[in-house]
């Protein structure tokens, strides 16, 4: 039977799906199925639905554990304020992809990667189309490269929302503990660069320019050991330090239109602070 480790609607129509095997054979992969038309039954079982293709990733070696994540969240239909540092893009969502490796409980690595729905829409639209009736299994270097999966983030804790075209991440570097939000609004983008607005002291762009994100080679087997292809598109980012009261007991990060939601867990009680 199928290991499900994770799911998520790309459409109303198109299942992905989190998995660690391909015909039996280890093989973390993102597998794509199409469940309409009149033989689709709502509690159908995986393997009676159309199976489009299998996005697959870099092979971990023996003794490494793996999960994969997916995160998104469909954009609210209010429009945009003016006066806010962040636009909602409505016309395209973001896709996170969390890749985690595990060789011990004390050795973990954490690969995020972020995919304009658009773009991975492209392939399962191929796919789609062909009327070769052959599973379609994709390698990670076609579809990263196709899907122009942008920027592989090392984070210490799973991504906790998506919000349209924008993601928060929770990062630890030595003492610091910041919150870290990554905007792909390309739109908004644009209008800043044509506006010179590069660089402000609210957030930077980072540019196509920053290179693919290498795995540690204590996790995958032989190849060339890139979680992802190059960054394609540019982003915003903003990064802010955590409160020093609390940040030490904050262990998830939750984002609206203009706030961010913290999760601390003292030693007795949860608390949300926005």
């Amino acid at each position: 039977m199928l290991e499900l480790q994770t799911f998520i609607l790309l459409t109303e129509d198109i299942l992905m799906i989190g998995s660690l095997q391909i015909d039996g054979e280890p093989t973390p992969n993102l597998r794509v199925y199409h469940f309409d038309g009149e033989d689709y039954v709502a509690n159908d079982m995986l393997d009676n639905m159309a199976f489009l293709c299998a996005l697959t990733f870099p092979l971990p070696k023996d003794g490494v554990d793996v999960e994969i994540r997916l995160f998104s969240d469909p954009p609210p239909a209010k429009p945009n304020q003016n006066d806010g540092l962040f636009m909602t893009c409505h016309d395209d969502r973001l896709l996170v992809i969390g890749y985690d490796a595990y060789v011990s409980d004390t050795e973990t690595e954490y690969y995020s990667s972020f995919v304009p729905l658009s773009s991975l829409m492209a392939i399962v639209e191929r796919c789609l189309a062909a009327t070769d009736s052959e599973e379609t299994i994709i390698s990670h270097s076609e579809w990263a490269h196709h899907t122009e999966v942008t920027t592989s983030v090392l984070s210490d804790v799973w991504i906790s929302v998506v919000h349209g075209m924008r993601a928060i991440t929770h990062e630890i570097d030595g003492t610091l503990i910041k919150a870290r939000i990554l905007d792909f609004n390309q739109y908004a983008i644009r209008k800043d660069l044509e506006e010179g607005r590069a660089r402000t002291s609210s957030y930077e762009i980072v540019g196509a320019e920053t290179p693919a994100v290498r795995v540690n080679g204590k996790f995958l087997k032989d190849g060339d050991g890139y979680i992802n292809s190059s960054l394609k598109q540019p982003y915003r980012v903003v990064s802010r330090d955590l409160p020093k009261s609390i940040r030490e007991n904050v262990t998830d990060l939750m984002l609206t239109e203009d706030s961010v939601v913290m999760v601390v867990r003292p030693s007795i009680r949860t608390l949300l602070l926005i």
